[in-house]
């Protein structure tokens, strides 16, 4: 039984582990989707996106290492907002590159 609870300690600070990037604790998700030339910047589980509360759309911005003039439109749960939003888990974020037209 000890050795039963160590392998489950262990397995449960690996998850610790995983669920921290840059030292902040990730415990809220979100859905990331990038559009257009943005799509090369797309992380792997994009779909369940792991963020620290307190998390700014310009963090996420900066942490993908997306240039800051090639995030124009900025989308949270299909209304726009700025950079500086906080997201919450759960949200959708849609970022798009700037668009041309004529």
């Amino acid at each position: 039984i000890d050795h039963c609870k160590a392998v489950v300690d262990r397995l449960q600070s690996i998850g610790t582990f995983f669920r921290t990037i840059r030292g902040k604790r990730m415990s809220d998700h979100i859905t990331l989707k990038l559009f257009a030339t943005l799509r090369s910047y797309i992380p792997p589980q994009a779909d369940h996106f792991a963020l620290a509360p307190g998390t700014t759309v310009a963090d996420v911005i900066r942490d993908l290492d997306i240039p800051e003039k090639d995030a124009k439109l900025i989308f949270i749960n299909s209304v726009r907002k700025d950079r500086d939003t906080l997201l919450k888990d759960g949200d959708r974020l849609g970022i798009f590159p700037p668009v041309g037209g004529g």
